[in-house]
């Protein structure tokens, strides 16, 4: 019966997203250039206390308003904010606090590191209130939540951007860079992965009220860092887009195991030791230009992390993982040296900026950082930032279609385009 449900459910969301015209085309929008962006977080736990501390490290970025349910954490972080980035910064503390936030007019941009089922409520209702979203993974849950994130941004004609770090890393950006410059040649096939162990992590009770709540529906439940890399490469919203998906999962053979152990020592665990999803999942994509893509995700195995990044195209394979990355024309991989030369010539200046205003500010380099940076930067400027809206409806919606196809039996799944 819960699966008919959400079959129907999905199907419903479906039609309507095919039926949907865009209102104006955010595909190069470029807002006006903010100069200083004042920045309101919400959700200052583990990644936004984190992301709040990285701002006072990045030009033109300024920390304008923090937002959380338990006023503990408000105090924490706005304590270890340095003088004087922490002159003027506005708090706001409680369950509807962070409807007062979007409503500041103090504020450009609403950054968002709640719980996933907070997402796309906050994001729209910040776009509503004239402020750019940036919105920690997944920006959205649901195709009618892509949908509406979509709209919410033509309508308002404010950029609404999901937090993919994986798309900064530096190999991949390099690779990225590459086939932009066409030395790749035409890249005709993909597989991304998000594989990383962290059982412990999501049956920790600490985690009851949200985490468990996502490992119920069997399929890709996190696509985006495997294909938010792969965007680029393969034109995806330019010029070509995904036209099918089918998706297989494996049953669970940990998740529901792990429960009852723990259900054997505390009663909480004992009403929810069964109707996990499966271990891994495998999606299988197809693009309108025939090119194909493999997704894969799994959290819950014994398994070295692993994002996969696989190009082929008509000049060069590239892999990163599980080993580091690589390049190969022909048979063999590149020599160390050569692999490095192309990396090193491809590597697009602006990671070299960040990383030297890094540097100069004493912050921490990394992908999170160099997000950050490029899209503070691209606001200040009035540029447009490296994905757009549609990236976040395309990347996002292969987790409930992937939940479709798996409870169709792994029946092929029509993907909309949101562009269009």
């Amino acid at each position: 019966m819960i699966a008919g449900k959400e079959i129907e459910r999905i199907e419903s969301e479906l039609k309507s997203a095919f039926e949907r015209r865009r209102i104006f085309d955010m595909s190069d929008f470029k807002a006006e250039p903010l100069g200083e962006v004042r920045i309101g977080y919400i959700g200052i736990g583990f990644r936004g206390a984190k992301a709040v501390l990285r701002a006072e490290k990045i030009p033109n970025a300024k920390i304008a308003a923090l937002c959380d349910l338990d006023g503990r954490k408000v105090s924490q972080v706005l304590g270890d904010i340095s003088f004087p980035h922490k002159n003027g910064v506005k708090t706001y503390v409680g369950e509807n606090s962070w409807r007062d936030l979007c409503e500041d007019k103090d504020i450009d941009l609403v950054y968002i590191a709640t719980p996933w089922r907070e997402h796309s409520k906050m994001a729209s209702y910040a776009m509503l209130c004239g402020k750019h979203a940036a919105v920690e993974i997944p920006a959205a849950f649901t195709i009618a939540e892509c949908v509406e994130l979509v709209c919410a941004a033509e309508k308002t004609k404010r950029h609404c951007f999901q937090l993919s770090n994986c798309a900064y890393d530096s190999f991949e950006l390099a690779v990225s860079n590459m086939a932009k410059e066409g030395v790749l040649g035409e890249v005709f096939h993909a597989e991304g992965a998000y594989i990383h162990e962290i059982l412990s992590y999501v049956l920790n009770k600490e985690n009851a009220k949200w985490r468990w709540l996502e490992n119920f529906r069997s399929g890709n439940l996190y696509p985006q860092h495997a294909i938010m890399p792969l965007i680029k490469p393969l034109k995806i919203n330019r010029g070509d887009s995904f036209d099918f998906l089918a998706s297989v999962s494996s049953g669970d053979f940990s998740m529901g195991g792990m429960a009852r152990k723990l259900a054997l020592a505390d009663g909480f665990y004992a009403a929810r030791e069964g109707g996990f999803r499966g271990n891994i999942n495998t999606s299988v994509i197809k693009t309108k230009n025939a090119k194909t893509i493999v997704l894969q995700h799994d959290v819950s195995s014994p398994r070295p992390y692993d994002r996969k990044f696989v190009l082929s195209a008509e000049n060069y394979f590239v892999q990163k993982y599980p080993l580091p990355g690589k390049i190969a024309k022909g048979c063999d991989f590149l020599s160390e040296s050569e692999c490095l030369s192309l990396i090193g010539k491809y590597t697009p200046e602006f990671a070299r900026l960040s990383m030297r205003d890094a540097l100069k500010n004493e912050a921490r380099f990394d992908m999170d950082y160099l997000m950050d940076w490029r899209l503070f930067g691209a606001l200040s400027r009035g540029e447009k930032p490296d994905f757009n809206v549609y990236d976040l409806a395309a990347s996002s919606a292969i987790a409930d279609l992937s939940v479709l196809s798996v409870l169709k039996g792994s029946m092929p799944v029509k993907i909309p385009s949101f562009n269009i």
